[in-house]
């Protein structure tokens, strides 16, 4: 992205709050501003157990490009942004890459759920917390780099992420959350470290391409059916 021409050019722009500024033209979203990218004023979440998913409720999501969703295709984030907060990018679903800046140490919650086209994401090393369903629908990313500082991976955060084969789990992750990995069809490999103490219902659920998985003996919790659809399960003793 040129983002000199998008920001001279830019059919459309305006404000995020106070902190942040925006342009947008043929496709490419180009932000820069300071603090945590949330623009959500009243906001809560309740667990549906019929559906086994969070829903938003209150005041809805008002994104400030609300009208150019559809149309985003690339998004770069300039340097001083510290939080992409909830559902920022949610249904973007023409969204093929993002630039995440080294500054960003949080990725909130739905921050780019469902977000179809996405094929690649690689979160700086400030990253510590990926919240829950933040990637979850992203159903053809095949490459996720996740630094060694995040030590949760949250309720789906990867969930229904169908393409997935080409990831790392951090070597300080403590606890694996409920749905993380949930029916990540084609991931054929991971490493569970030493360290790890936690792995929630389901997380592992429907990972068919993955044959064969050593869990660490300083794992103390193992959920419901966590690693149902794993061929091979070996327990360190």
């Amino acid at each position: 992205m040129d983002i000199e021409y998008v920001k001279k050019n830019a059919t459309v722009s305006g404000k995020c709050r106070e902190n942040f500024q925006w342009y947008f033209l043929d496709g490419d979203l180009y932000i820069e501003g300071t603090g945590a990218l949330d623009y959500v004023e009243d906001w809560s979440c309740f667990y549906d157990p019929l559906f086994d998913q969070y829903w938003k409720r209150n005041k809805p999501v008002e994104l400030p490009w609300k009208e150019l969703i559809y149309q985003v295709r690339h998004v770069v984030i300039a340097s001083g942004c510290t939080e992409l907060g909830l559902g920022c990018f949610e249904n973007h679903i023409n969204l093929e890459t993002v630039s995440i800046p080294d500054t960003v140490r949080k990725v909130g919650l739905f921050a780019f759920s469902n977000c179809r086209k996405l094929q690649e994401v690689v979160l700086p090393g400030a990253v510590e917390i990926i919240d829950d369903y933040a990637f979850h629908g992203c159903v053809t990313l095949r490459r996720a780099e996740i630094p060694d500082t995040v030590k949760i991976i949250e309720v789906g955060a990867l969930d229904m992420c169908w393409e997935l084969n080409d990831f790392r789990m951090p070597k300080q992750v403590e606890r694996i959350e409920k749905n993380a990995f949930r029916s990540c069809k084609k991931l054929t490999s991971v490493v569970l470290p030493d360290g790890l103490q936690v792995i929630g219902d389901y997380a592992f659920w429907g990972c068919e391409s993955l044959k064969y998985l050593v869990v660490p003996k300083s794992l103390e919790v193992i959920g419901e059916k966590a690693f149902w659809g794993v061929e091979e399960v070996t327990y360190q003793e």
